[in-house]
C-alpha cells in the first residue's frame, strides 16, 4: 500500500514503477476512478509511454474497445489505464497492477455481477505473479487492516513533492456561531466571505466544494409542510435552474466552452430579510416534513405568489424581497428532477397536497451556490463543475480554464476532489461538511473524512501557502477534527477501534440481501421469507451469523419498485457463505415479480 499525503508525488512513483516493469519485458495495468480519468491524467501517462498506452473507459465505442483489447493481446501495447472494467484487460505478461485512489467506492460494481475491483486486482496480481500497488492519501479501513495484519506492505510519502509546498492551514467555521455574511446569506459565512475576498485580491484561485447538485435540494409547502417528491422514488425532487448563470462583466477568450449566457446579468433570488440560512444534510431529501428537522431554518426562497389577501411589509424594491413564479421567469423556466430515476418535470405553482400557492425552495445546491458567488463577487469569473454541466470534454475544458487562470472561483461537487493538480488554488472552502456525515451508513464517517482530506489537498500545491475553511455545525465530529489536523493516522486508528467494538468491517463480513417489487406487500413478504430462511439455517440457529432485519431500505421506493433488505453479518467468511447459500436455495420460491439482489461485502447501503 502506497500511503502518501495529497500532492506527495504518487503518480510519479507509478510512472517509475511502470518504466521498471516495462524494462523487464512485462506489462502494467493502472486503474483509477472513472471520475479521475481526465485527459490531464492520461496526457501525463501518454507523455511517458507514448503509443504503448491503451486507455479504457466507459465512453469507448465497441469498435474502439475491441481495437484496444486486440492491441494488448498482440503485445503491441503493454500498458493499460482505465476505470473499473480495465481490470479484465488482456495485458500481456502482467507484472504490475496499480489501483490509484483505492479507497474510492466506484471500484465496486453495483449492477449485474457484483465485485470490488480493488480486491479483484489483488487476486489477479497474486495469480499472475505480479506486484499490486494500492495508492491513496486516505486509504480504506480494509486496506489498513490488511497492513496491520501483515498481509500488505506499507510504503509512505509523508511530505509533498514540491519542496516549497506544504499542507494547507485548515480552519473550522462553526456555523452555529456565525450569522449571515455580507451576502445576506449564512451559507456563505463571514469568515469564508473574507477569505474569498483576500484570495481574489491576491490573484489566487478558489475552489468551493458542495457535494449537492442542483439549485435547491427540495421544494416545500410553507402551508402544510409537504415536500414535493418523485412519484417513482421515495426521495425529494431537486430544483434545477438549467443553464442560468450570472456572468462576469467581461468574459475572457477561452471561456467559450463554459456554459455562460450572453444576456445582461440577472439578479439571483435572495432570502427575505430576517430569514436565516442553514445547509441541509443529504438525508433532508428523504425527510417527509420540515418539522422533523432541527436547528435554524434552511434557506428558503418563495416560488409561488402569496395567498390572496396576504400582506407583505417588505418593499418591492428591496433586494431581499422574495421572487414569485409570476415575477421570476428564471424560476418558472426551471425543472424539478429526480437524481435516481432521471424524472424531469415543471416546477408547480401550488402544493400537490393542499393546493396552497405557498411553495418555497429549501437548501443549497451547486447551481445556487454558483449564482450566489457570482452575484456577491461580480468581478470574479465563476465556473461550476458537476455532472449537470460536465461531460468528459466539458470537464477538461473547465479544468483547462482553471489551469490557464481563466476561472477565479470554481464551484463543484466531488468531481473537484479527484487528483486535479491546480497550482494556483490557494483557498478551498467546504460549504457544508456535515452533509456526508448524516447518511445512514456505517461508512459515513470514513467517506466524509476522505472527502474533506481530498478536497483540502487541492490547496497550496506549489510555493503559495494554502488555506482551507470547513463550515460545519459539528466541529467535534472525528471526521472533521482529524481532517482539520491532517491526522489521517489518528482517524484510521479511532475508526478501526469503533468498527471493532460494534463488529463491522473490516472485523466482520457482511452480505446484503435486498428485494424490490412493484407491490409493497409482495416485496415485504419476500424479504420476510428470505430472512426467516437465514435465521433457521444451521449458522443462524448457532448464532454464527447475525440476521439484522428485515426492514425497509433507506430509499424505500426506487423507479416504482418497493425495496426491503436484510443484512447478514458474521465474523468469518465460511458461516456467511453457508447462510447465503441457504437463502439462495429458496430465492426462486418468491413471487416472480420480486427481484432479489445478494451483495457480498456491500459498499452502497442505501
Amino acid at each position: 500500500m502506497l500511503f502518501g499525503v495529497t500532492g506527495s508525488g504518487k503518480t510519479e512513483v507509478y510512472l517509475r514503477a511502470i518504466a521498471t516493469c516495462l524494462a523487464q519485458q512485462r506489462g502494467a495495468l493502472v486503474m483509477v476512478p472513472e471520475i479521475a480519468l481526465t485527459p490531464q491524467v492520461v496526457a501525463r501517462f501518454r507523455a511517458r509511454f507514448g503509443d504503448a498506452l491503451a486507455v479504457l473507459h466507459s465512453g469507448l465505442s465497441d469498435a474502439d474497445r475491441h481495437a484496444m483489447w486486440s492491441s494488448l493481446r498482440r503485445g503491441d501495447v503493454r500498458v493499460a489505464i482505465g476505470a473499473r472494467s480495465a481490470l479484465f484487460a488482456p495485458v500481456p505478461d502482467l507484472g504490475l497492477i496499480i489501483v490509484d485512489e483505492e479507497h474510492d467506492g466506484s471500484f465496486k460494481q453495483e449492477e449485474g455481477v457484483r465485485y470490488h475491483a480493488r480486491d479483484m486486482a489483488l487476486l489477479r496480481a497474486q495469480r499472475a505473479g505480479a506486484v499490486c500497488v494500492l495508492g491513496s492519501a486516505t486509504p480504506s479501513l480494509e486496506s489498513v487492516a490488511l497492513v496491520r495484519r501483515g498481509k500488505l506492505t506499507e510504503l509512505r510519502l509523508p511530505e509533498r513533492a514540491h519542496r516549497e509546498a506544504s499542507l494547507p492551514d485548515v480552519q473550522l467555521v462553526d456555523l452555529r456561531k456565525f450569522g449571515a455574511g455580507p451576502t445576506g446569506d449564512k451559507l456563505i459565512s463571514l469568515p469564508l466571505h473574507r477569505a474569498i475576498e483576500q484570495a481574489l485580491a491576491a490573484k489566487d484561485q478558489i475552489i468551493l466544494f458542495l457535494n449537492r447538485r442542483g439549485f435547491a435540494p427540495s421544494v416545500v409547502c410553507d402551508a402544510c409542510g409537504t415536500v414535493e417528491t418523485c412519484a417513482q422514488c421515495s426521495v425529494a425532487l431537486t430544483y434545477h435552474r438549467g443553464r442560468f448563470r450570472l456572468p462576469p462583466p467581461a468574459p475572457r477568450a477561452g471561456l467559450d466552452d463554459l456554459p455562460r449566457p450572453k444576456s445582461p446579468p440577472q439578479r439571483a433570488p435572495k432570502l427575505a430579510r430576517g430569514e436565516t440560512a442553514e445547509l441541509p444534510g443529504l438525508l433532508s431529501a428523504m425527510t417527509p416534513s420540515p418539522a422533523a428537522t432541527h436547528g435554524p431554518p434552511r434557506p428558503r426562497i418563495p416560488v409561488s405568489p402569496p395567498a390572496s389577501g396576504a400582506h407583505d411589509a417588505r418593499s418591492p424594491h428591496s433586494p431581499h424581497s422574495p421572487h414569485s413564479l409570476e415575477e421570476d421567469t428564471v424560476l418558472r423556466g426551471g425543472r424539478l428532477r429526480c437524481h435516481y430515476c432521471d424524472y424531469s418535470g415543471p416546477l408547480p405553482e401550488r402544493c400537490s397536497t393542499c393546493n396552497a400557492p405557498a411553495l418555497v425552495l429549501e437548501g443549497l445546491g451547486t447551481e445556487r451556490l454558483e449564482a450566489l458567488i457570482a452575484e456577491s463577487f461580480p468581478e470574479a469569473r465563476v465556473g461550476r463543475l458537476d455532472r449537470d454541466v460536465a461531460g468528459a470534454d466539458k470537464t477538461e475544458a473547465i479544468l483547462a480554464s482553471m489551469r490557464s487562470g481563466e476561472i477565479d472561483i470554481l464551484v463543484g461537487t466531488q468531481m473537484v476532489t479527484k487528483g486535479h493538480d491546480l497550482p494556483s488554488v490557494t483557498l478551498v472552502g467546504v460549504v457544508n461538511a456535515d452533509a456526508a456525515l448524516s447518511i445512514p451508513d456505517f461508512r459515513a464517517a470514513e467517506r466524509g473524512f476522505q472527502l474533506l482530506v481530498q478536497v483540502a489537498g487541492r490547496a497550496g500545491r506549489r510555493d503559495r501557502p494554502g488555506k482551507v475553511l470547513i463550515q460545519t455545525r459539528n466541529p467535534g465530529h472525528p471526521a472533521v477534527s482529524f481532517a482539520a489536523a491532517h491526522d489521517v493516522e489518528g482517524f484510521l486508528t479511532r475508526e478501526l477501534a469503533d468498527r471493532e467494538e460494534v463488529g463491522y468491517p473490516p472485523f466482520a463480513r457482511l452480505a446484503l440481501i435486498r428485494v424490490d417489487a412493484p407491490d409493497e406487500q409482495v416485496a415485504r413478504d419476500a424479504i420476510g421469507k428470505l430472512a426467516a430462511q437465514a435465521r433457521t439455517s444451521p449458522e443462524g440457529l448457532a448464532r454464527r451469523v447475525d440476521v439484522l432485519g428485515p426492514s425497509a431500505a433507506p430509499i424505500a421506493k426506487l423507479r416504482g419498485r418497493f425495496r426491503f433488505r436484510v443484512l447478514l453479518r458474521a465474523a468469518e467468511r465460511g458461516p456467511l457463505r453457508a447462510a447465503v447459500a441457504a437463502v439462495m436455495a429458496v430465492k426462486d420460491d418468491v413471487d416472480r415479480s420480486v427481484r432479489v439482489v445478494i451483495d457480498i461485502d456491500p459498499v452502497a447501503m442505501l
